[in-house]
């Protein structure tokens, strides 16, 4: 089955190149680990290659279609894979041009409509961070719409709806909006589907603010809250707040409730000044992002500031991140023995040389600080790499 999703990846891929007007772009990614602990030993990783093509039918359209390879993931797991295969519309039979520029996303790509879309370019840190990864780090497979009239813009998006999953930070596991998986789509939920929303403003290309929204139902499998085999949103909710627990030697399951909210909703408010650089040293960038989010009954936050120093005369990007996720619960519901209930602070430092076009050298370390509860053992998972990026 992998293998037949990775032959018609290329066989898309294939045809993109051959039909309109297309540019054909190869990204690499490699990397060093620095070891940061006494088990720890140093490695070289060639992260992922991207072969990307972009083009368009003339005025009408453009499509974007994107191939990841991960080397260092087995295949089995997914590391040949379709990330992004998607047009945009730019005009409709019989009805010309869109209004309000508008545009019509429609396939497999990022979600554009809700907080600060996570790009590469737009992160400027190579890692996503950990709010990011909570609230905003995945691709969609919908439709798509967007319009703007200056000084506004806005738009909605309808795509198959998230799975609530695991993201993790060395050993520390945290609640996301999709689990880690390569395979993507191998978590959306068909029969249930996501709607979201943002607007905001754009003055003079240098701030854009926003305000977004997103709501979904719970996933529900069906099956019995005792029935040990039920692995749904439900379950990863109710567990987080210490109401379905099963027993690890007999495979019985405790249930002390329900939930009184079937539902998921998000709630984003983000702002980005992109100040012009008159002198040698100065700011480049300033973000600022909040979400709230309500999965079933637990209500839980994330929130990251982003500061950009550009440095001309050794032409260096310097970026410097901070970020934390909160979960309302009661204390005596933090488990020291499962991360997912502890906050999480995250600080990254990002310093990016440019060494030729296409080219540039990274260094960045993550440092994460967390809040567990009283009993559990402290965690020493910061990271230090060097990266390379090749585009060509």
């Amino acid at each position: 089955m992998r293998k037949t999703l990775a032959l018609g990846a290329l066989l898309l891929l294939f045809l993109a190149v051959l039909s309109a007007e297309a540019k054909t772009t190869t990204i690499g990614l490699f990397r060093f680990y620095v070891p940061l602990r006494e088990e720890e030993i140093s490695t070289f990783r060639m992260e992922r290659l991207i072969v990307m093509t972009r083009g368009s039918y003339k005025d009408a359209a453009d499509y974007t279609v994107a191939i990841y390879y991960h080397p260092w993931v087995p295949l089995i797991s997914g590391n040949l894979y379709l990330e992004s295969a998607y047009f945009v519309l730019k005009k409709l039979p019989g009805i010309g041009k869109l209004p309000c520029n508008g545009r019509i996303w429609v396939g497999r790509g990022r979600r554009i409509n809700f907080g600060v879309t996570p790009t590469y370019s737009n992160r400027k840190t190579s890692e996503y961070g950990i709010v990011s990864d909570m609230f905003t780090h995945d691709r969609v497979q919908g439709i798509q719409l967007s319009f703007s009239r200056k000084p506004l813009f806005w738009g909605i998006s309808v795509y198959n709806g998230y799975k609530l999953g695991v993201r993790r930070a060395g050993p520390v596991s945290f609640l996301a909006d999709r689990g880690l998986d390569l395979l993507n789509w191998g978590n959306d939920i068909d029969k249930g589907k996501e709607i979201c929303g943002k607007a905001g403003l754009r003055l003079n290309g240098k701030l854009e603010a926003g305000v977004s929204a997103s709501f979904a139902k719970l996933f529900d499998d069906g099956r019995e809250l005792t029935d040990p085999e039920k692995n749904d949103e439900v379950t990863l909710v109710m567990g987080l707040l210490g109401m379905r627990e099963v027993n690890a030697e007999t495979g019985e399951v405790e249930v002390s409730g329900e939930l009184e909210r079937d539902y998921k909703a998000r709630l984003g408010l983000d702002a980005t000044l992109t100040p012009e650089v008159k002198s040698d040293i100065a700011p480049s960038l300033l973000r600022c992002e909040l979400y709230y989010g309500i999965s079933g009954d637990l209500n839980h936050v994330g929130w990251q500031a982003l500061m950009g120093i550009k440095v001309k005369p050794i032409r260096m990007d310097l970026y410097t991140r901070i970020g934390q996720i909160l979960l309302d619960l009661e204390e005596n519901r933090r488990n020291p023995a499962n991360t997912m209930t502890w906050n999480l602070t995250q600080i990254c430092v990002s310093s990016v040389f440019a060494i030729h076009k296409g080219l540039t050298l990274r260094v960045e370390f993550e440092k994460n600080l967390e809040n567990p509860p009283e009993g559990a053992e402290e965690v020493d998972n910061d990271r230090l790499f060097f990266e390379t990026l090749m585009a060509f």
